[in-house]
């Protein structure tokens, strides 16, 4: 059985739907937050931090956390228990955390809110906070090969045992979760589905994924998140930040309510209004700059390079973006020789419609052959870079150098023979598109 997605368990919690226990896990931290901020405005009265406790999974074992779960709550009727980076429900191969047997320091508390700093919580009024977070320590649980012992059974080490035991509590507190209480367990990485904690979590509905959201789903959250601020965003506006790299929804929610803030009374939110607070500065940047590629235009290009680089875009996020956009005008160079338009790009790569119809006509100048070997020079030195071969920016700049060639497109240094212009699902453009 899978885990229910994080959206599905916010709405539920916010019609009043509060389960005994939650456990989050996936990259999305935003969704962790948002959750857990949820729980809190619907238990507890605003300024409660009497019945709050939030542990830090690196230094609390299972067992600790059960025994906190029991505690009774102080002049209410129920607590928040929050248990942050949970490491022992990490993939016994490869989780976070330290190594077998570290020693116990330190205590719970200090301020933090995930991997990710900044932004709104998901829905909530502008303002509200994420609550607290316990100090870094390393993990005291079972090394990556150690399997927890079954109660009652013989044990391998020390380690070992004190996992199973630690794992059998949890399985009994899962049966009989105190009334008083709701646990959160929140790992923001992957958890091992074979652990009987796990799937009784799932088997209960209790396990919670928090993946980023993508396409549609991810258009119509930015437009919830625009509504809560009595805002509208207009559908250029829209694609600019759909199209301004990876989806961090923090990062997303943060730059909403700096542009919301911006405008004022106005309701609609324009393209213009993202680019005056530099939001989404990086898309419009790289949009224009591969206009100027494609066309040849070196000087503009290496231009709006530097103007990117020194409003401290960071170069990997620019080549992603940059890869990303030579990969959708290869798969539109693709489409126009077969007949197709843009309708159908959008339909296959899931854009939104903007930006389907200006890949289209970038397309227009840009033979497929072209956009396959800028894909592979986007990987020279995307593997460069990582190789320590240049500097970050340095090698940025050598790329656009190379593919605004004034010869009209990119040739065959510094990077290597050309890709032959076959199928888009070739190693080229895989491996280019992080």
């Amino acid at each position: 059985m899978e885990s229910t997605p994080a959206p599905a368990i916010l709405e539920a919690i916010r019609k009043g739907r509060i389960e005994p226990v939650y456990l989050l896990h996936g990259p999305e931290t935003y969704w962790h937050d948002a959750i857990v901020q949820a729980l809190r405005d619907a238990l507890l009265p605003p300024g409660d931090v009497m019945n709050f406790t939030q542990l830090d999974g690196r230094v609390a074992g299972a067992a600790e956390v059960v025994e906190q779960a029991r505690i009774v709550p102080f002049l209410a009727e129920r607590r928040l228990l929050v248990v942050r980076d949970a490491a022992w429900l990490a993939p016994r191969g490869g989780g976070s955390g330290g190594g077998r047997g570290g020693a116990r320091a330190g205590s719970q508390g200090g301020e933090g809110s995930g991997r990710r700093g900044g932004g709104a919580v998901a829905g909530a009024r502008p303002g509200s906070g994420t609550g607290q977070r316990g100090p870094a320590h390393p993990d005291t649980g079972p090394g990556p090969d150690a399997e927890p012992a079954s109660p009652g059974g013989d044990a391998v080490g020390d380690g070992e045992e004190a996992a199973g035991g630690s794992e059998a509590a949890l399985l009994a507190y899962l049966d009989d979760p105190a009334p008083t209480a709701v646990l959160v367990i929140s790992h923001p990485g992957d958890v091992d589905g074979r652990r009987a904690v796990v799937r009784r979590l799932r088997q209960r509905g209790w396990a919670v994924a928090c993946e980023p959201l993508r396409d549609d789903a991810l258009a119509r959250w930015l437009q919830q998140q625009a509504a809560a601020w009595g805002k509208e965003l207009e559908p250029e506006a829209l694609a600019w930040l759909l199209e301004s790299g990876e989806p961090d929804l923090q990062r997303l929610a943060s730059e909403i309510a700096k542009v919301a803030t911006y405008v004022g009374d106005r309701r609609r939110i324009a393209a213009a209004d993202l680019r005056a607070v530099g939001v989404a500065l990086a898309t419009a940047g790289v949009f224009e700059l591969v206009d100027a590629v494609a066309a040849g235009r070196r000087r503009q290009a290496m231009d709006l390079l530097g103007r990117l680089l020194d409003a401290n875009e960071p170069p990997l996020r620019l080549l992603a973006l940059i890869a990303r956009q030579y990969r959708i005008l290869a798969y539109a160079c693709s489409l126009r020789a077969e007949g197709g338009d843009a309708a159908r790009l959008q339909q296959l790569l899931g854009l939104h419609p903007f930006v389907a119809r200006k890949a289209w006509q970038q397309a227009r100048d840009v033979p497929l052959d072209r956009a396959m070997a800028a894909l592979e020079a986007v990987l020279e030195t995307d593997v460069g870079i990582k190789q320590g071969r240049w500097p970050a920016r340095i090698g940025l700049e050598r790329l656009v150098w190379y593919l605004s060639g004034s010869s009209g497109g990119p040739g065959p240094a510094p990077f290597g023979s050309r890709p032959a212009a076959g199928s888009l699902r070739g190693p080229a453009a895989r491996r280019a598109v992080p």
